[in-house]
């Protein structure tokens, strides 16, 4: 009898964890001279009062020992309590089918990316079966056989599954796990992006200040290698901060944070090189003191585009529908696309104060606001509203509906599109 466990179950160790993706875990199994006894440790397991206490068995095994095949009376007395949690492609809800249960078994015959931690709370057997141990018996008897039609029948079978179920639910949005990064088919993609990106701010910046003369594509020697370094740098301090969650830090939910909310924050100097390029037509300050303006609303606003860039656009890219899209370069255009709808709307107002910031630091920021509350006021209301009400709605389009909000969407839609498509048509 095989049911949920209610207690969260402790993350494994870290060589452990480097092999999940290949393994799959049965319970009562009724034996295979290919498997490994791997039942849980003591300090794993957490027995209730009610479950009679039997002794667990470990052993070691090498290439010298088998385990013998299990007897239909030792299958009858094994009982175990069994959580499964994944993290990268999540299996779902664990179902009780039959006598036999098994965890992680679609990963692992096509070694999918996946982590699973199973972890028995009661006394019993787990049989840990390795991936290789599954090929050799697709592939027959006999060391000369190496077809891999079983193989491949076995491995298109579990996508199909994964493809049709209805209940795949996913991943948790800071539970996203990035992708190993390249660097070659990133730093093509943002070279690419970043003229879009200059062209879209330079309308944005003249549209929020209300002044003529911006250059579209200014100081580009200095925006194309920051723009570069700065996607990159995204993608590497996700990369690196989400392995140091992994392997060092006692597992809890507000660790994943870290890698979806730090690396904004350290890229915001970047970020202020990239802005500061396209505000020279109204502060004419140097460069490296421009980019100095506006640092605090363009933190809060750099952690938004992250978080969107990366585990956004991994979530919404996971939870498009079948029926919608089944190719991955589509379902990553349509992730990218709602993803840059969120962060370019969340990061929109934060973005706007710290533009005009840069472009006119002699104001404070609550000056900066009041202008765009007047703004607001003044052509996007009627004019005979009472003064009190006509300043109330002003300050709620300029919070809510603000000013060049179709220009910053349409940037922010368009760079995830061009930098996640890219890097992965490139890749």
């Amino acid at each position: 009898k095989i049911v949920p466990a209610a207690a969260e179950c402790p993350r494994e160790s870290d060589d452990e964890s480097q092999v999940r993706a290949e393994t799959t875990f049965v319970v009562e199994l009724m034996g295979s001279s290919s498997v490994d006894d791997v039942t849980a440790s003591s300090e794993d397991a957490r027995t209730p009062p009610a479950v009679p206490t039997e002794r667990r068995r470990r052993r070691t095994s090498s290439t010298e020992d088998t385990n013998p095949p299990m007897d239909a009376p030792t299958a009858k007395r094994l009982a175990a309590v069994v959580q499964a949690s994944c993290e990268a492609a999540a299996l779902g809800a664990l179902r009780t089918t039959g006598p036999v249960n098994s965890f992680g078994t679609l990963h692992c015959v096509g070694e999918l990316p996946a982590f699973a931690t199973t972890v028995a709370a009661t006394d019993g057997i787990a049989w840990r079966v390795p991936s290789k141990a599954i090929t050799e018996q697709l592939r027959g008897p006999g060391k000369k056989n190496t077809s891999d039609f079983a193989v491949d029948v076995a491995s298109g079978l579990c996508a199909e599954i994964f493809r049709m179920s209805e209940s795949y639910a996913p991943t948790p949005l800071f539970e996203q796990q990035p992708k190993r990064v390249n660097v070659a088919a990133v730093s093509v993609a943002a070279a690419f992006e970043s003229y879009y990106r200059s062209l879209l701010n330079a309308l944005l910046n003249s549209s929020l200040s209300g002044t003529t003369g911006a250059t579209m594509f200014p100081n580009m020697h200095v925006q194309i290698p920051t723009r570069v370094a700065y996607i990159n740098g995204f993608k590497f301090l996700r990369q690196s901060l989400n392995d140091l969650v992994e392997t060092r830090v006692e597992h809890n939910a507000f660790y994943r944070l870290v890698p979806a909310l730090l690396p904004g924050v350290l890229m915001t100097p970047v970020s202020s090189i990239l802005e500061a390029c396209n505000a020279g037509h109204a502060n004419a300050e140097p460069l490296w003191l421009r980019a100095t303006r506006g640092g605090s609303f363009r933190t809060a606003r750099e952690v938004i585009f992250g978080l969107g860039l990366n585990n956004m656009a991994d979530y919404c890219e996971e939870s498009v529908p079948p029926s919608i899209a089944t190719s991955k370069l589509a379902r990553n255009a349509l992730g990218s696309v709602v993803a840059g709808v969120v962060a370019g709307y969340l990061s929109h107002v934060p973005h706007n104060l710290s533009t005009l910031k840069m472009l006119d630091p002699s104001k404070s920021y609550a000056q900066h606001w009041g202008s765009l509350v007047h703004i607001a006021r003044t052509t996007r209301l009627p004019k005979a509203l009472p003064p009190t009400s006509a300043g109330v709605l002003a300050n709620l389009l300029t919070l809510f509906v603000p000013a060049g909000l179709a220009i910053r969407t349409t940037q922010i839609v368009g760079s995830f599109c061009l930098l996640n498509g890219l890097s992965h048509a490139l890749a």
